[in-house]
């Protein structure tokens, strides 16, 4: 959906005052919402805390050091809990993230997750999803029970972090790809520019890539026209699990090989730039890369050495899907430059926008 203007700007109140504000702005439930989603890496990942939620991003929020001061098993959790907190009502979630901001107790962010799952926010709802099958894994089956009516679709985001929680419950891939392998001699291609998309969440596909109708493919066009707009474009399955992204990352390397395009210019979005880092571990390279709003996971993608000879990532601020993703939002320091937009939370496909390249000018890291 598209971002209002309040939506872009900066948090104006730390997490401990917006918790306890009165009324309802879409701006205070995002900020209960970005709580309720770093609860789950708090309990789960306490050891990369930091890269899932950078110190910049959380500062705004009152978060920076924010931690667990200690982390109690929570294996003992019935279904007697999350009946209660299910039943606490959408106007008590407030209070209760205000007492786990303060006290940092566990069984304290444990109730404010439960309690999300019945807030009539969408986003709120999905997010408080994410953390509590994070928390109390042995409960999934119950928590799924109880949403299973819920329609996540009407919010883009929302839809997104659901069906990445509800992956190891209900596993899904993406819409199928037809064969891409195919293509003319090496000798009649050279350089050119390719877009490479990301996760793809059935039913839906990621159109703002595709040659001719694409929003970002017809708008670089005119500045770029070695864009490639075959047939045999660059696509592949969107599935969203390791082994989905390894195999496409040999079909990339191969589909480059084949048209002899190796040092061309890459625009990657999400997932689609890992699964290009993994190609240059098996002999792809290129020249510039821009790296749209990557799920940083160093330690298992990184590209090989001088395998991009000028890479550059675009991000927003604490990206919800990233997040829900538990990927770090940044690389690693002196690794890849960054550049970060005044957006926050929402819009993960923000990124790929035509109006969002005209206004951040990231044409000029193209042309």
């Amino acid at each position: 959906m598209p971002l209002s203007e309040e939506d872009k700007s900066p948090i104006e109140m730390p997490l401990h005052v917006m918790a306890v504000a009165k009324g309802g702005t879409r701006r205070e439930w995002m900020s209960k919402a970005a709580f309720l989603l770093c609860a789950g890496v708090w309990y789960r990942h306490q050891e990369t805390a930091d890269e899932i939620i950078p110190p910049e991003d959380a500062g705004p929020l009152g978060l920076t050091d924010w931690r667990l001061r200690e982390r109690e098993s929570l294996l003992d959790v019935g279904a007697d809990l999350l009946g209660a907190s299910l039943a606490a009502g959408p106007e008590s979630l407030g209070s209760l993230v205000a007492t786990a901001y303060e006290t940092r107790r566990t069984r304290d962010l444990l109730r404010s997750v439960l309690a999300g799952l019945t807030h009539p926010d969408l986003l709120v709802r999905a997010c408080a999803l994410r953390s509590a099958l994070d928390m109390v894994p042995h409960l999934r089956h119950a928590i799924v029970r109880e949403l299973v009516d819920v329609d996540f679709s009407a919010d883009e985001t929302a839809a997104t972090i659901a069906s990445m929680a509800l992956a190891p419950v209900m596993p899904v891939s993406g819409s199928a790809a037809p064969p891409v392998s195919g293509g003319p001699p090496a000798s009649l291609l050279a350089r050119h520019l390719v877009l490479v998309h990301g996760t793809n969440f059935p039913p839906g596909r990621p159109v703002w890539s595709v040659p001719k109708s694409g929003p970002l493919f017809n708008y670089i066009e005119p500045y770029r026209p070695d864009i490639y707009g075959s047939a045999d474009y660059f696509r592949w399955e969107g599935g969203y699990s390791d082994y989905a992204r390894e195999v496409a990352s040999y079909n990339l390397d191969d589909w480059f090989q084949r048209r002899g395009m190796q040092g061309s210019d890459v625009v990657t979005h999400s997932h689609g730039g890992n699964v290009l880092m993994a190609a240059t571990q098996l002999g792809a390279s290129f020249d510039r890369v821009l790296f749209l709003s990557c799920p940083v996971r160093w330690r298992q993608y990184q590209p090989a050495l001088n395998s991009i000879a000028r890479p550059q990532s675009v991000r927003i601020r604490l990206d919800f899907v990233i997040l829900a993703d538990r990927s770090a939002q940044r690389f690693p320091r002196g690794t890849i430059p960054e550049r970060i937009l005044p957006i926050w939370f929402i819009g993960h496909g923000t990124t790929h926008e035509p109006d969002t390249w005209r206004r951040q000018k990231l044409l000029d890291y193209l042309v």
